[in-house]
């Protein structure tokens, strides 16, 4: 009896999980990790290689694809880590309801709960973290070591249990053993850092996707400890630290799990200090080291800076079970009613996460980053190069060449570090060259221009005086386009593919009007504002096809439209010229 509650647990949050999973390659890094496990390869810094295995492994589940594989792996990850809170926090307070709503805060935390649908690396992270915790509180030094170290072939985030993990072996170890204690704990940490030998392996073999190719001890170096990304170390203004600070460790933590959670996690770290001080202290320090170093952190996406906490969302959710406890503890231990009202409120707040979350996590209708690899790949010929980007358009297209094997056979470049024209023109004789994003340095190019042809760019010498347009031909490829999720679905969880197939929309419009095409062109244009309502260049680009018609009523409705979007934009010089002179036209 006393186990069935932890497994409804994994098992209800499972089957929630699951009717919300991907069933393809979803967003950020998905399409690289899945990718480079399906083909026992290399994933970006720092390698992931035990992912790189459990991938592999799941790859190989006989239904679905490959991509909604690795996102069951996500799912079991999760849940299970919502298990572990359960175990802490039972352990601490040896009661099971509070560890049943500290797991089932975490379970539907917002940031949590979407990379538990998705063939990504964070849950497994989170499951590392939960472990690591549960073996801490009970005290088990020699399999904590163990799982620390297996947990740093997956995440080097983990390295903020360093700090606490001095710390547990000082408090569980006796003076007169602590250095052969320290000794074995090191084996333990040890023995599993063996699996970053994965990546020289795979390097030499001559695996497809081979990220860095860490074939040198030099290499692999800097691809285990992420020299590539250092960059964004601990390089921000020193005046910003007080406002990430605050929007980090307060504003994330309250998005994730309400204030009533927020406040009662902070009523359960002081009740922990009290009654557990040695757990407390531990937990501390792994919250103390996990802010301070990510708090430094200057990546550009900011969206996902959350992911970096997860270690933290898991402590956070084990002082809520303590909250939860104290304030259904002694203070109201002669009203039963009172202490039912605390519980239920939460268990209510908790409800009310699941239902505010569940549309915004949802990935099971999620095909458009798949669809859109397998869109670029149509749309060129095979043996022809293609420049991306970004890392999106780059993921979608390995999914599809090294998973779903539609591989033509392209050089894929990337914007990274080089010269664009003279790549350019040292390929132009020997291959047809494509953009998946209209390159806007083109309009400086002495010797090349850029034709939109579907959702790429292709790329034509200026000496050409005519290009022959074929209209149907061009027509054609967007109707045999597969694309699910972007036009008219109103899914604003991520807008990377939305942006692109929307500018695309945009720059084929501008080209069919420029050429006489104006029907075509408008239909181009009314499908751009069906992915982004307030694009404020295809309000323009139909009000000045509307006004060339005689038709100055709706002109003037459309530059009306143009001027509200511009209101939720930046206020840059260029704009502001063009508000005015909309403000003149009308």
């Amino acid at each position: 009896m006393k186990k069935i509650y932890g497994t409804l647990l994994v098992f209800i949050v499972s089957l929630i999980y699951l009717s919300a999973l991907a069933p393809t390659v979803s967003f950020r890094d998905s399409g690289d990790m899945v990718s480079a496990a399906f083909v026992l390869g290399i994933s970006h810094p720092s390698g992931f290689p035990l992912y790189m295995l459990l991938g592999k492994l799941f790859s190989f589940i006989p239904f679905g694809e490959a991509g909604s594989r690795m996102a069951l792996l996500s799912l079991l990850s999760a849940s299970f880590a919502c298990f572990f809170v359960y175990l802490s926090v039972k352990t601490l307070t040896s009661d099971r309801l509070p560890g049943l709503l500290s797991a089932v805060f975490l379970a539907f935390a917002l940031t949590f709960w979407s990379y538990a649908e998705i063939g990504e690396k964070y849950s497994l992270y989170a499951l590392f973290a939960s472990i690591l915790l549960y073996l801490a509180v009970i005290g088990r030094i020699y399999l904590y070591a163990f799982f620390f170290g297996l947990g740093l072939t997956h995440h080097l985030a983990l390295i903020v249990f360093g700090l606490p993990s001095i710390y547990l072996l000082w408090i569980t170890s006796r003076k007169k053993t602590i250095l052969r204690t320290a000794g074995i704990s090191l084996l333990c940490f040890s023995a599993p850092l063996v699996l970053y030998l994965y990546l020289p392996l795979r390097a030499v073999a001559g695996t497809p996707l081979s990220w860095g190719s860490p074939d040198t001890l030099e290499k692999f170096i800097n691809h285990i400890t992420a020299r590539e990304y250092r960059y964004a170390m601990f390089t921000g203004e020193p005046l910003s630290f007080p406002a990430k600070l605050y929007a980090q460790a307060v504003l994330n933590f309250i998005r994730e799990f309400t204030l009533a959670g927020y406040i009662t996690g902070l009523c359960g770290g002081v009740y922990l200090f009290m009654k557990n001080r040695k757990a407390a202290i531990f937990l501390f320090l792994a919250l103390l080291s996990n802010i301070s170093i990510f708090v430094n952190y200057n990546i550009l996406d900011q969206q996902n800076i959350g992911t970096y906490y997860f270690a933290s969302f898991v402590i956070f959710s084990i002082l809520i079970g303590c909250g939860a406890w104290t304030l259904n503890g002694k203070s109201l231990k002669k009203s039963g009613y009172l202490k039912a009202a605390v519980l239920l409120a939460l268990f209510a707040v908790c409800l009310n996460l699941l239902g505010l979350n569940y549309g915004k996590t949802d990935r099971s209708s999620d095909w458009k980053y798949r669809d859109y690899g397998y869109n670029l790949l149509k749309s060129i010929e095979p043996g022809s190069m293609l420049f991306t980007n970004g890392d999106i358009p780059l993921f979608s297209l390995w999914y599809n060449q090294y998973v779903n094997g539609h591989d033509k056979k392209i050089d894929i470049m990337t914007l990274r570090s080089i010269d664009v024209e003279k790549t350019i023109e040292k390929n132009y004789p020997l291959q047809k060259i494509y953009f998946n994003a209209f390159p806007y340095e083109s309009l400086g190019w002495k010797n090349y221009f850029a034709v939109p042809e579907g959702i790429v760019y292709r790329i034509y010498k200026k000496n050409r005086q005519e290009i022959k347009i074929d209209l149907k031909a061009l027509l054609k490829k967007w109707e045999g386009y597969s694309i699910r999720g972007v036009y008219g679905a109103g899914d604003k969880k991520d807008l990377i593919i939305s942006k692109l197939y929307a500018e695309s929309h945009l720059m084929q419009g501008e080209f069919f009007a420029d050429n006489g095409f104006y029907s075509e062109a408008l239909e181009q244009f009314e499908k751009t504002l069906r992915i982004f309502p307030d694009y404020i260049m295809a309000y323009l680009n139909v009000g000045l096809l509307a006004e060339q018609a005689g038709n100055t009523i709706a002109a003037r409705s459309f530059y009306l439209n143009a001027l509200k979007a511009m209101k939720n934009d930046s206020d840059g010089g260029e704009l502001k010229q063009l508000r005015r002179q909309l403000r003149e036209i009308l």
